[in-house]
């Protein structure tokens, strides 16, 4: 007999084990299934796509005003109102260009890649 209460114990000990885990379960496919649902609601709308007409041109149509040698490679670019900003490889380094000059007037070398994102 206590071998059966104990056996029926264990049986049901087994089983709360087993659903713990269910609400939790449950809160995530809720959350995921919010979170796709809220994905494609904006799809399905077809809203406007921004921009400007007037300051818009073809790709094609925009030729550069310099080339300059940075290094191996030109990764990252900040533009602002007095210098573009330009993260090399070979060496690892910022640049500051001036774009009135389309000269390097500035060099900070770096240990590493500048931006590994």
């Amino acid at each position: 007999m206590r071998d059966e209460i104990a056996d029926k114990t264990q049986m049901i000990a087994n089983r709360s084990n087993r659903l713990r885990g269910v609400p939790k379960l449950i809160l995530l496919l809720l959350a995921t299934s919010g979170t796709v649902s809220a994905q494609n609601s904006s799809v399905e709308r077809k809203l406007p796509k921004p921009g400007i007409k007037e300051v818009q041109v073809p790709f094609a149509s925009i030729k550069p005003s310099a080339t300059i040698k940075v290094g191996g490679t030109a990764d990252w670019v900040l533009v602002t109102d007095d210098a573009v900003w330009v993260a090399s490889t070979n060496p690892y380094a910022v640049l500051r260009i001036d774009p009135a000059t389309n000269r390097i007037t500035a060099r900070v070398k770096v240990p590493g890649e500048a931006c590994s994102g």
